[in-house]
């Protein structure tokens, strides 16, 4: 004997939340982790590589604040930009999901959606994407300024700043959930 439990009325609710508590911010952050951050990450080994980096010191130039600096403010600004976009296209999804096959009309949608999410969800969210937009620069940085020489060095200082990064995403979001479920 087979129990179905048949409540789409929840769907609306809980996909929403989902979307706004985890998706949203940790799925855009794995992508800029994958194409921002090997970027990062091969720009600047590249630049050990080529002793780019030393001549900025020997400049008096310091790398930390001409490389590092601009990648984070712009990594954050990126990051919690692109978190609500992410969290409106897919919540606009969803409701289309919904309307299409379950027969939700927005209306309906939007009406289910408020009684399981609040507008701190949405700011819980574009916290998280912050955080995360923190992390994709400093630990690529990280591997490219200490990266090996060569071709080989530099593919593989990419590598390990994206694995990394997004191990500590990952464990970041966990955290981050979890303190703001006190909330």
């Amino acid at each position: 004997m087979k129990l179905v439990i048949q409540n789409d009325s929840l769907v609306p609710g809980f996909a929403t939340m989902l979307i706004l508590r985890e998706l949203g911010a940790v799925v855009t952050a794995l992508l800029l982790t994958s194409r921002v951050g090997a970027g990062i990450a091969a720009e600047v080994g590249l630049m050990q590589t080529t002793e780019q980096v030393d001549a900025l010191k020997m400049l008096g130039i310091d790398p930390i604040q001409y490389l590092v600096l601009p990648r984070l403010f712009a990594c954050v600004l990126g990051g919690i930009i692109l978190t609500i976009v992410a969290d409106l296209a897919c919540i606009y999804s969803a409701m289309v999901v919904s309307d299409t096959f379950l027969g939700f009309t927005p209306g309906i949608f939007l009406s289910g959606m408020r009684r399981f999410v609040q507008f701190k969800d949405l700011i819980f969210s574009v916290i998280k994407g912050g955080c995360f937009g923190v992390v994709i620069p400093l630990v690529s940085c990280y591997f490219g300024f200490r990266c090996k020489p060569g071709a080989e060095g530099v593919g593989s200082a990419t590598t390990n700043s994206v694995v990394t990064a997004s191990i500590v995403i990952i464990i970041i979001d966990f955290l981050l959930s979890y303190l703001f479920s006190h909330f």
